[in-house]
């Protein structure tokens, strides 16, 4: 619960860091937020709640960061549009983790394939480090070597997975 209580606060945070300039979410703040959208389900918050609380973010960070005010309606319209795209997936998503992660804890495994995580990134929209965090908390980790099919989907795979691991992503991918 304490974790949930700090990723979540964590990723309020983060909303700070949404674009004030227009642009629509970056993949790091987007991230935050879907991060923070699990965690409030793990709470039990069932709806969007983040966009709630950006007033307060705002209130708290706006001597430092003097546009968030100027652009509050732009970044609550894109948190609570990011919640709500999330919350579409997160259900279904989450029942397919929970089945490939029987899947290989019925094998005796502790990785997770790339490709399983692959599948959860680019059909339910959970970043990598999501994946792995839910994984360390099962004690698994995601095997790092594994690559799924083609294409750019595979390289930013690959990219998120190093970065994970510590390692640094290819100069073209890097955010």
């Amino acid at each position: 619960m304490e974790r949930g209580l700090s990723a979540r606060a964590a990723s309020v945070q983060g909303c700070r860091a949404l674009p004030a300039d227009g642009a629509a979410a970056s993949l790091p703040s987007t991230r935050l937020l879907r991060r923070a959208a699990r965690h409030g389900k793990l709470l039990g918050v069932n709806h969007p709640f983040l966009y709630d609380v950006i007033d307060t973010v705002i209130h708290e960070n706006e001597c430092q960061y003097p546009e968030l005010r100027e652009k509050q309606a732009y970044i609550t319209r894109v948190v609570r549009t990011e919640e709500e795209n999330f919350a579409k997936t997160i259900d279904g998503g989450m029942k397919i983790f929970d089945q490939l992660l029987a899947e290989h804890k019925e094998k005796g495994e502790t990785t997770f394939s790339g490709a399983d995580a692959f599948k959860l990134y680019d059909t339910y929209g959970f970043p990598i480090d999501l994946t792995a965090e839910m994984l360390e908390e099962e004690g698994m980790t995601v095997d790092q070597a594994a690559r799924h099919g083609g294409g750019q989907g595979d390289i930013l795979l690959l990219a998120q997975v190093q970065n994970i691991a510590g390692h640094s992503a290819p100069p073209f991918v890097r955010s």
